[in-house]
């Protein structure tokens, strides 16, 4: 697998899905154990679809075209955020 990842899904801790022109954050339900993931520089307008990961630690989202910080609340493990450069208002 590209970045030495394992073909198992769960026994992956880190997952680079960076620059490859995703627009949804979808199909992650297997990978239980991420404790790091790296989601920038594609085309994402919602955060979705994280709740389940409850052991993620880091998340990289920055570059993206999110305009809300939302969906955030399940990942209770969660110690650094990344949502630079997006077009969010608060």
């Amino acid at each position: 697998l590209e970045h030495g990842g394992y073909t198992t899904p769960s026994l992956n801790d880190t997952l680079y899905l960076h620059y490859k022109g995703y627009r949804r954050i979808e199909n992650l339900d297997e990978y239980d154990g991420l404790k790091s993931l790296w989601l920038h520089s594609n085309g994402f307008e919602k955060i979705e679809n994280l709740s389940h990961l409850k052991e993620l630690r880091c998340l990289f989202l920055q570059r993206n075209a999110f305009t809300r910080i939302e969906n955030l609340n399940g990942l209770k493990s969660l110690v650094q955020l990344d949502l630079s450069e997006n077009n969010i208002h608060v």
